[in-house]
Formats: structure tokens, sequence, C-alpha cells
């Protein structure tokens, strides 16, 4: 059985939301406060007459904040109603191993929260076609490691572009002025016009979907940045101590057990989204070489998937995965 269910404050409330809708609320009327405080200084700088002026553009500025939030709560209500479309429920059956996995309380979950972001996030694609299967595809990575978070809303994330196979390189310099040269299959904005934008390799997604046992999810990885990025990951005391990790697996190697890459001893950010694909696609193999790991990420994401993922044999054919962790050997 999968420890995931809607809850009894959600099935009351027809919302996926709840604590969320009320949090929300009260913060919507406490930034509606604000504007009126326009009117205020302007009487006591200028006059009656200023104050006459600025209070209903005060009001209504504040009128219309309250009215957005209730709108998407409104809209999640409506969501919460609307039977899941029969098409995804087949593909999600087909294509994502995970969704199998799940008992009928966490599909129940799952699809209230997929409604949710498949309806709030803007998907594009750049050379390839944002369909139906890869918005579920990237709804199904965005999901999963939140089911710990039932309530979590992707409030950040405002849009997913897709692209095919082959994106930018990236670089990175690590100790001693070594280059690690790598080929970029998604990437998370996290200032100026690309904040809130994701961007996925849409073959790797498709492909690792397909082969969990492979041990790689451009998906996860994208979406343990995002977390991670909004205070959603490591509680303090496991962070502090993550940096210690990280040079206990540069210690080690693969003929030591390890399953983490170059990539993945980058740096703390890098090892945090990779040990977390590992997480949610091979688990078991995940926790007996890197226990240490499991348990801090168990912690971080509030779940075990051990509980309700079994591990795929890894695929025969020859993988279709990133190239990470290139060592050129060069130095700056």
């Amino acid at each position: 059985m999968t420890p995931f269910a809607l809850s009894s404050e959600c099935l009351a409330a027809g919302t996926v939301t709840p604590r969320a809708e009320r949090n929300d609320r009260h913060a919507a009327w406490l930034s509606a406060a604000f504007p009126l405080l326009l009117p205020a200084t302007t009487a006591f700088v200028f006059g009656m007459a200023a104050f006459l002026i600025c209070l209903p553009l005060a009001l209504g500025a504040a009128g219309w904040h309250v009215r957005r939030q209730g709108a998407i709560h409104r809209r999640r209500r409506r969501l919460w109603r609307e039977p899941f479309p029969p098409e995804a429920e087949a593909f999600l059956l087909e294509e994502i191993p995970h969704y199998r996995l799940l008992d009928e309380p966490g599909r129940d979950l799952f699809r209230q929260r997929a409604k949710v972001f498949l309806d709030e996030t803007a998907f594009h694609g750049a050379g390839v076609e944002a369909g139906d299967g890869l918005r579920l595809r990237a709804a199904a990575a965005a999901v999963i490691p939140s089911l710990g978070f039932p309530e979590w809303q992707w409030r950040e994330l405002r849009e997913i572009i897709f692209r095919p196979e082959g994106s930018e390189d990236g670089s990175h310099v690590g100790d001693e002025g070594v280059v690690t040269e790598f080929e970029e299959s998604g990437m998370v904005g996290s200032s100026g016009l690309l904040s809130g934008v994701m961007m996925l390799s849409s073959d790797d997604l498709i492909w690792e979907f397909a082969h969990p046992g492979d041990g790689a999810n451009v998906g996860f990885h994208e979406f343990a940045h995002f977390m991670a990025a909004t205070g959603l990951a490591l509680a303090e005391g496991d962070r502090a101590g993550w940096s210690g990790l990280l040079e206990t697996e540069r210690r080690r190697g693969p003929d030591d057990g390890s399953l983490l890459d170059d990539y993945a001893l980058l740096d703390e950010d890098e090892m945090f989204s990779v040990a977390s694909e590992l997480f949610f696609t091979i688990p078991h193999r995940f926790r007996e070489r890197h226990r240490k790991l499991h348990a801090v990420l168990s912690r971080a994401y509030r779940q075990d998937p051990c509980a309700w993922i079994k591990d795929y044999a890894p695929p025969e054919e020859p993988p279709r995965r990133r190239r990470r962790g290139r060592r050129k050997g060069k130095r700056q």
C-alpha cells in the first residue's frame, strides 16, 4: 500500500489545497491593505483632496488582488469536480511506471494534483510539439516528488519549454581549475527573463520514463533543483551536513559501489538533483549503496519510494541518456 491519499480536509473542502487556500486568502487581504496606505499618506502630505483622488484607486487595486486570488481557488475547486480525462489515465498507466505502482488512493491524489499543475503551467515547444504526452510526463515529474507535500503549489514555475535532444553544452570549473564539460538536458531559470522557466529535453524525458532502470530522469532532476530553490528540500540539520556527504561521495567511486557519476560530484546542488533521480527511479539499489543519502532524501521529500516503487532492470539496449561529466582536463 502506498502512503499517499487525499486528506479528509481535502475531501470536505472539495479542493486539493484547502490550507493553501486559507493562507492565500489571508495573505491576499494583508497585501491588499498596503495600497490603502497610499491615500493616508497623500492626505497627510497633500491634504484631503488628494486623499479623495487616491482612495478609489487604492480600493480598486486591493479588490483586484483579492478577486484574483479568489478566482484561482474557484478554478481549482472546479477542477476538483471535473473527471480526469480517460485518455490521460490510459497514457499514465501505459507510459509512467510510477503511476502504475500507486494504489487507487495514491492515484487519486496524483490525478487531482496533476490537474492543478497542468492547468496553471504554460507549456511550449522549441523544435518539438508540446503535446499531451510531454505535458503528462512533465506533470508526473512534478507530482511524484511532491506527493509528500500534498498542498504544495508550483507558484514560481511559469513555463516549461520542451527541446529535442542536442541542447546547449555547459561547463563547470571544479577543483584546481579543471573544467568539466557536459550537455545540458534541462535547466531551471532563477533570475531575469528566465526566472520561473524550466527547459526539458523531450527525447530524454520520454526515454527515461520508459526505462526507469537506467537510474536517470531529467524531469526529476530539474524539479529537484526547483524544489530546493523554493525552500522545499533539505531541513537545516541535513543541509548543514550535506557538504560532508558530498566529500564522502567524492572519495568513493564505481569500484566502491557508488551510483553517482562525476556530474553529481560537481557541487552540492547537482549531487542533490542526481541523487534525487536515483531515489525516484531505482530506490532499492540506491538505498543499498547510499544509505545515508537515502535517509536524508527520505526526510527531504517526506516519503520513501522503497515502500511503493520497485527497481526495474537496466535496459538491454544502449541507453539514450544525457552525456554528463565529460572531463576535458582543461585548466583556466
